[in-house]
Parts: C-alpha cells; sequence; structure tokens
C-alpha cells in the first residue's frame, strides 16, 4: 500500500515539474518576442 502511495506522489511530482518547465518555456518564448 506505501509503495503505491510513494508511486503515486512520484508521478504527481514528474507531472508538475514537466508543467513548470512548459510553463517556463513558454515565458520564455514570451520575453523573446518582446
Amino acid at each position: 500500500m506505501r509503495a503505491i502511495v510513494y508511486e503515486l506522489a512520484g508521478m504527481q511530482t514528474f507531472i508538475l515539474k514537466d508543467h513548470c518547465t512548459r510553463l517556463y518555456r513558454k515565458l520564455s518564448n514570451f520575453e523573446y518576442y518582446i
């Protein structure tokens, strides 16, 4: 049971990191256009 919880938490962090990376890329692209 605990292993499943850890795996879910890991997935959550991975998704969050991916989202932040995309957001950061969008922001840097935006700055590039200005």
